[in-house]
C-alpha cells in the first residue's frame, strides 16, 4: 500500500523450538498502523478441504486475498508464519501468534482485532480466521 519500508530494527522474529532445540515454527512481524478487513472467501475457494478442517483447497493457495478497501487501525502485521509440516495441527501456529501479540510491543499486548496478516496462503488464511474467531481478520499488502 505504498509508504516507506520499516527499518530492519522494527521487525521481530519469533521461533518455536522442539524439545530437542530444533526450530519447528517461525513468525515474522512488525508494527503496522493500518490494514483492511479481508473479504470472505468465495464459494469456489472454500468448498474443498486441505490438511485440516476449514483449510481451503490447494488451488486456492496462490489466490490473492481480497479486502474491503476500508483502512482500519492495526497495531501489528504478521509478514510470515510457518510451522514444519510434521508439527502442524499441534497449536504451534497459535502459540506463535500469542507470542507476537504479547511481545511485539513492550508493555502492550496487541489487540486481537488489531493483528493483521500479509497475504496468507490457504492454510495461513484458515489459521488467521480461526485465531481471531469469527473468520474475519485484517490483511495488508
Amino acid at each position: 500500500l505504498g509508504g516507506t519500508p520499516l527499518p530492519a530494527a522494527d521487525w521481530r522474529a519469533f521461533l518455536y523450538l522442539s524439545a530437542r532445540g530444533r526450530v519447528v515454527g517461525r513468525a515474522v512481524a512488525a508494527p503496522r498502523a493500518h490494514a483492511f478487513l479481508a473479504e470472505p472467501p468465495t464459494a469456489d475457494a472454500a468448498d474443498g478441504v486441505g490438511a485440516g478442517a476449514g483449510v481451503p483447497p490447494a488451488s486456492a493457495a496462490a489466490a490473492v486475498l481480497r479486502h474491503d478497501g476500508v483502512r482500519r487501525r492495526a497495531q501489528c502485521g504478521v509478514s510470515h508464519i510457518w510451522v514444519e509440516p510434521a508439527h502442524r495441527r499441534q497449536g504451534i501456529g497459535r502459540a506463535l501468534l500469542d507470542a507476537v501479540r504479547k511481545h511485539m510491543r513492550p508493555g502492550l499486548e496487541v489487540a486481537l482485532d488489531a493483528l493483521a496478516f500479509s497475504q496468507p496462503t490457504a492454510r495461513g488464511t484458515a489459521l488467521a480466521a480461526a485465531y481471531v474467531g469469527g473468520g474475519r481478520f485484517l490483511v495488508y499488502d
